[in-house]
C-alpha cells in the first residue's frame, strides 16, 4: 500500500494536468478579484473620499446571502464588521464560491478516474493482493492536490493586496484555519464521492458532468423538487442542508457553530461512505 501511494503522488507531482488547473484555478481567481475591485471602484465614484470604509460595507452587504439558493457560480467577498477587507473574506471568494469545486471535478476525471479509461487500474491491480490499496492511493492522492490548491489561495491573497492596498488586512488568524479546514474536508470529500460515481459507471466522463452541475448548483431545483413533493411543505427538513456544494457555500467568516458542525459532519460522511464503497466495488468486481 505504501509503494501505491508513493506511486500515485509520484505520478501526480510528474503529470501535467494537475498544475495546468492550478494555474488556470489561480488566474480566474486573480480575475474575479479583479471584478470585485472594479465593483468597490463603482461605487466609491458616489461618495466622498473620507467614506471609504462605508463603500467597501456597501460592497459586502451586496454579497450573496449563504441561505440563498443559486444557480451558477458567484464570487463574493462577504460580510465584515470593521469596514476593511480581511483576509478571511478573500480565501471567502475563492472557496465559498464554488469555483475550487469545479476545478476539483476537473482534476478527478482527469487524472484520479482516467486510470480505469487508460488500463493502468488493469495492469497495477494484477501486481496488488489487495485491489482495495488502489482506491487509498487514489485518496492520498486528491488529499494532496487539494491541500496543494489550498496553498495557492496564498499568491491570490498577495494579489489582492497589490489591488486593494491598506483596505485589506489580515483579520482573525484563527477564523482563516478554521474556515479552510472545514472547506478542506468538504472538497475533500467532494473528490472521492465523484471518484465513487466514476468507479460504479466506468465512466469519466459521467463523474465529471455530475461533478460540473454540482459546482454550478444546478441541483438546487431537484433539491426543491424534492422538499416540496416527496419530504413535503410541512416538514422542516431541508436536503440542500446536507449535500457538499450547499455547505460549502455557507461556510464564510462568522459562520454560526452549528452550521460549522453540521458541514464537518457532511463532509467527513460523503468521505467515509464514498472511500468504503469504492473499496468494496473494487474488490468484487472484475477491473476492465
Amino acid at each position: 500500500m505504501y509503494n501505491y501511494i508513493r506511486m500515485e503522488l509520484y505520478r501526480l507531482f510528474h503529470s501535467k494536468s494537475p498544475w495546468v488547473i492550478l494555474v488556470i484555478m489561480i488566474l480566474f481567481n486573480c480575475f474575479s478579484l479583479l471584478l470585485l475591485k472594479a465593483e468597490l471602484k463603482d461605487i466609491r465614484k458616489n461618495m466622498p473620499e473620507d467614506r471609504e470604509g462605508l463603500a467597501i460595507e456597501m460592497m459586502m452587504e451586496t454579497a450573496e446571502d449563504p441561505d440563498t439558493e443559486t444557480i451558477g457560480i458567484v464570487s463574493s467577498l462577504g460580510q465584515t464588521d470593521t469596514g476593511k477587507i480581511e483576509v478571511t473574506n478573500v480565501i471567502n471568494s475563492v472557496l465559498s464560491s464554488k469555483l475550487m469545486l469545479l476545478f476539483c471535478s476537473i482534476f478527478t476525471a482527469l487524472f484520479i478516474c482516467a486510470e480505469e479509461k487508460s488500463g493502468f487500474m488493469k495492469n497495477i491491480s494484477g501486481q496488488m493482493k489487495k485491489r482495495g490499496y488502489i482506491v487509498v492511493g487514489n485518496v492520498a492522492a486528491a488529499m494532496v492536490y487539494v491541500f496543494i490548491l489550498f496553498v495557492c489561495c496564498t499568491p491570490i491573497i498577495l494579489f489582492a493586496k497589490i489591488i486593494f492596498g491598506d483596505a485589506l488586512v489580515l483579520g482573525s488568524v484563527t477564523e482563516i484555519f478554521k474556515m479552510a479546514g472545514v472547506q478542506y474536508v468538504l472538497h475533500t470529500a467532494f473528490c472521492l464521492f465523484l471518484m465513487l460515481l466514476c468507479l460504479l459507471t466506468r465512466s469519466t466522463a459521467f463523474g465529471m458532468v455530475v461533478g460540473l452541475v454540482m459546482s454550478t448548483g444546478m441541483f438546487t431545483p431537484l433539491y426543491s423538487f424534492i422538499n416540496k413533493y416527496i419530504v413535503g411543505s410541512g416538514s422542516t427538513f431541508d436536503i440542500g442542508k446536507y449535500v457538499i456544494e450547499n455547505n460549502v457555500m455557507l461556510i464564510v467568516p462568522g459562520a454560526e457553530t452549528e452550521i460549522i458542525v453540521r458541514a464537518l459532519v457532511v463532509g467527513v460522511v460523503f468521505a467515509a461512505v464514498a472511500l468504503t464503497l469504492s473499496v468494496l466495488l473494487l474488490r468484487k468486481r472484475d477491473v476492465r
